[in-house]
């Protein structure tokens, strides 16, 4: 079985006595849960990055966000937006309060957020997402502006790993390295994660 939750779901469910063989995460949570040693560090393997980007709903205008001043001006005349809930454990949420921040723009945005995810989007009720290109390229009835600016290094190093408990070492290391081929790595730019050397 596969499950998709947040680093902090995923840390959680380590935890417990849930049977986990197999996790893929961002390069730093899995470099904290080795240290920690709920993982088996010489099988921890980076497999590509992704950058955050921002999606408005299909068939509503397309803002301009190439530079910081642009994106900073398409943010605050968004009506409402949402991201991933940095509470729930997730580095894209955080990054993107950061990417606020950044911005001088956090107070305005607290205002009109909401924790609706790209459905929500794509339902109407906000009017401007910000998540991974990945995740965003799952979701229909949205229309993916871009990436952030370069510059504000939004963006996630993905990895995968075998498990300190898992109950079966050999075939999880085996899935290691399967989705770590050279052969993987194009299924995984058409869906949004490029090589790790970009």
């Amino acid at each position: 079985d596969f499950v998709v939750v947040s680093g902090g779901s995923t840390l959680a469910r380590l935890k417990t006595d849930v049977p986990i063989d197999v996790i893929a995460l961002a390069d730093h949570e899995l470099e904290a849960m080795s240290k920690a040693g709920l993982l088996k560090p010489e099988t921890v393997t980076l497999i590509g990055s992704v950058r955050v980007g921002v999606a408005v709903r299909a068939g509503t205008p397309v803002p301009d966000i190439s530079t910081l001043d642009k994106l900073r001006a398409a943010v605050l005349a968004a009506e409402s937006v949402s991201h991933s809930n940095p509470k729930g454990g997730s580095t894209s949420g955080a990054q993107v309060l950061g990417v606020f921040e950044q911005l001088g723009i956090a107070k305005e945005v607290a205002q009109k957020t909401k924790f609706v995810g790209a459905k929500g989007l794509a339902s109407g009720e906000v009017a401007m997402h910000f998540q991974p290109i990945s995740e965003l390229m799952q979701t229909p009835g949205i229309t993916i502006v871009g990436p952030l600016p370069a510059e504000l290094k939004a963006g996630t190093t993905l990895g995968v790993a075998v498990t300190s408990r898992s109950t079966a070492p050999k075939e999880a290391l085996a899935f290691v390295r399967y989705v770590a081929r050279r052969e993987s790595a194009k299924t995984f730019e058409r869906n949004g994660v490029a090589p790790v050397s970009q």
